[in-house]
């Protein structure tokens, strides 16, 4: 693969990574903070967390909000077929 011809794939590395440092230390967090918040609460507030770190970096980034309020079908059908999945 030529360096050049993927200039930011260590963005994508660096993400991977810091996705998978998160997941793991969701269950620690759901341990600590479980009795007090619940674990449907503290789903929500993570989720709200998440959402607005992705319109921060749209907007650091100045890509329109548009993108992520309207996926492209591809993107839709990713997501349903993966929510039954894993139900």
């Amino acid at each position: 693969m030529k360096e050049d011809q993927y200039p930011h794939a260590h963005f994508g590395t660096a993400m991977g990574a810091g996705a998978v440092l998160l997941w793991s230390m969701s269950s620690a967090c759901i341990i600590f903070t479980g009795r007090r918040l619940g674990i449907w609460q503290f789903l929500a507030v993570t989720s709200s967390i998440g959402g607005l770190l992705q319109i921060a970096g749209y907007l650091a980034m100045r890509r329109s909000l548009r993108s992520i309020l309207m996926p492209p079908p591809k993107i839709w059908l990713a997501m349903a077929l993966g929510f039954v999945r894993i139900h």
